[in-house]
C-alpha cells in the first residue's frame, strides 16, 4: 500500500474548509502505472454522484423531518441495504416483502413503488436533475425511510430546525437514525468489487481489435506505462499529475463523456502494447485509507457517527454489521425497540428470514432476470444485457454479504499496513469526535471495525 503515491487535482483541505461543490480526480501511482478515479464533491467531501450546490442547500433548508421518519445511515458498503430491508419490514410488516426490490436498493419510486427508502441527495439534489421534488418527498405517507451515506455533519435534518444543529436538531424533530458500521477491510473489498474499474468488455461492449492499444471503455481502469518525462518525475518521488479539468472542475475530452462518479477514465492510447488491468487492491487501499472515496474517510465517518450516538438524548442507534450477522434476531429486536415498535417473536423471525442475505440476493436475481428497476444505477459494473458470466465481472449491488472475506484479497503486508493506518487514524478521529460531541473517549478505542485489527 505504501508503494503507491496518492494525489488530488484539488486541495481537499481547502475544499472542505470552503464547503465546496464540484468534482475531484484522484490519482494513485507507483511510478509505472497511474490509476485516476473521479468523484463528485459535496461540501468538500468526495461523493458518488454530482450534486448541485443550490439544490443541495434547498434540500437542507426545505426538509422537515417528522417523528416517524427513520434514516438508515452508513459509510458505503457497510450493510446499508440490509438494514434498510429490516427497517422497512419492521415498519410496514413482513407482508410487504414482495414490494421490496433489493436490486434497486429498495428505492421508493413515486407512482410505481410505494414502499421503499429515499436517498435524498441524488433523487432531489442531483446535478443531472432530481428524480422527484421536495413536494413529492413531503407527500410520502408516514413512516418515511431515508437512506444516507453522508458524514454526520452533512446529514439531512441536522440543520433544518431553527436554532438547533446536529444531534439537537435530530432530537427535536422526533425522527430516528439507525447507523451501521462494518470491518473496514471487508467494506474496502466490497467497494472495490463495486467501484474499482473492471477491465475488458464487462459492460457488454465489444473488445478492442486485436493488437490495438485502446485500453478500457468507460468504467475501466486507466493504466498505462508513463511517458518518459512522467516516469522520471515519478522516480524522483513526485506523484503523477492529475488530468486537466474544465471550468466546472470536470475532466475534459470525449473519453469522459457519460462517465459516472467513482469510475476511472479510459486510458489514453499510447501506442502498441499499452495494456489495461484492474487497479491492484493495495492501490485501492491507498486511496481508501487516504479518504479518497465517496463520503470521505471511513475512520472520520464512523468515529463521528459513533460519538453522535453516545451524545445525551441522541436518537442514533449504532449497529455493527458483524453483530447483526452473528445474532440477527437480537439486533432486529434492538432496532424495533429503538423505533418504538412492539413486534412479537414470530414477526421478528419472519423479518430475520426475509432480510437474510440468501433471500435478498434471490430477490435481486429475480429483478435482474426481468427489466432492472433502476437501469441507470451506476453501482452496477455489469449493465443490463452485459456479460456477467465472469465472476470477476459480477460486481452488482449485492455481492457476498459475508464477514472476514478480506483475508482472501489482502496480503500479510497489506493487512499490516492497513492495520497501522486504522490504529493511527481512528485514535485521532475518535478523540476529536468525543470532544466535539461532549462524550468521554473510550479506552481502548472502540472497535468500529468488528475485529479489523487483531
Amino acid at each position: 500500500m505504501r508503494r503507491w503515491r496518492v494525489a488530488s487535482d484539488r486541495d481537499v483541505g481547502a475544499a472542505r474548509a470552503a464547503r465546496a461543490f464540484g468534482s475531484y480526480t484522484f490519482n494513485v501511482s507507483d511510478g509505472r502505472e497511474t490509476f485516476p478515479l473521479w468523484y463528485g464533491m459535496t461540501e468538500g467531501y468526495p461523493w458518488s454522484q454530482p450534486v448541485d450546490g443550490a439544490r443541495y442547500d434547498a434540500l437542507h433548508a426545505g426538509v422537515r423531518l417528522r417523528p416517524r421518519d427513520v434514516t438508515v445511515a452508513s459509510y458505503p458498503k457497510t450493510g446499508t441495504t440490509w438494514v434498510e430491508q429490516i427497517v422497512l419490514l419492521l415498519l410496514h410488516g413482513s407482508g410487504v416483502a414482495p414490494k421490496l426490490d433489493p436490486a434497486s436498493r429498495n428505492s421508493y419510486v413515486p407512482g410505481r413503488r410505494d414502499v421503499g427508502c429515499v436517498w435524498l441527495e441524488p433523487t432531489v439534489a442531483s446535478k443531472r436533475g432530481g428524480r422527484f421534488t421536495l413536494d413529492q418527498f413531503d407527500a410520502i405517507p408516514a413512516p418515511r425511510v431515508i437512506k444516507s451515506h453522508a458524514p454526520f455533519d452533512s446529514l439531512v435534518g441536522t440543520r433544518s430546525v431553527p436554532g438547533k444543529r446536529g444531534v439537537d436538531a435530530l432530537t427535536a424533530s422526533g425522527s430516528r437514525v439507525v447507523y451501521v458500521s462494518r470491518n473496514p477491510k471487508d467494506a474496502a473489498v466490497s467497494l472495490y468489487f463495486q467501484r474499482a474499474p473492471v477491465p475488458g468488455p464487462a459492460r457488454g461492449r465489444r473488445p478492442p481489435p486485436a493488437g490495438a492499444a485502446r485500453g478500457a471503455a468507460r468504467g475501466r481502469p486507466a493504466t498505462r506505462a508513463p511517458a518518459p518525462r512522467r516516469a522520471a518525475r515519478a522516480r524522483a518521488g513526485g506523484a503523477a499529475p492529475a488530468p486537466a479539468a474544465g471550468a466546472a472542475g470536470r475532466p475534459r475530452g470525449r473519453r469522459d463523456a457519460g462517465r459516472r462518479p467513482g469510475e476511472a477514465r479510459a486510458p489514453a492510447r499510447r501506442g502498441r502494447g499499452a495494456a489495461a488491468r484492474r487497479m491492484p487492491m493495495d492501490a485501492w487501499c491507498a486511496l481508501y485509507t487516504k479518504g479518497y472515496m465517496a463520503s470521505g474517510s471511513y475512520f472520520e465517518h464512523v468515529a463521528r457517527w459513533h460519538a453522535a450516538s453516545r451524545a445525551p438524548g441522541s436518537p442514533v442507534l449504532f449497529l455493527k454489521y458483524e453483530a447483526l450477522r452473528a445474532d440477527p434476531r437480537k439486533q432486529i429486536r434492538r432496532i424495533a425497540a429503538h423505533l418504538g415498535l412492539e413486534r412479537d417473536a414470530a414477526e421478528i423471525d419472519r423479518v430475520a428470514d426475509l432480510s437474510s442475505f440468501e433471500r435478498m440476493k434471490a430477490s435481486a436475481a429475480a429483478a435482474d432476470a426481468g427489466a432492472r428497476s433502476d437501469a441507470r444505477n451506476p453501482k452496477y459494473a455489469v449493465a443490463p444485457g452485459g456479460n456477467s458470466s465472469n465472476p470477476a465481472h459480477t460486481t452488482g449491488h449485492i455481492r457476498e454479504g459475508g464477514s472476514g472475506g478480506w483475508v482472501q484479497h489482502f496480503s500479510k503486508l497489506l493487512s499490516d499496513q492497513f492495520d497501522a493506518e486504522y490504529r493511527r487514524q481512528l485514535d485521532g478521529y475518535a478523540a476529536k469526535a468525543a470532544a466535539d460531541f461532549g462524550v468521554d473517549v473510550e479506552a481502548p478505542t472502540f472497535d468500529f471495525g468488528g475485529g479489523c485489527v487483531a
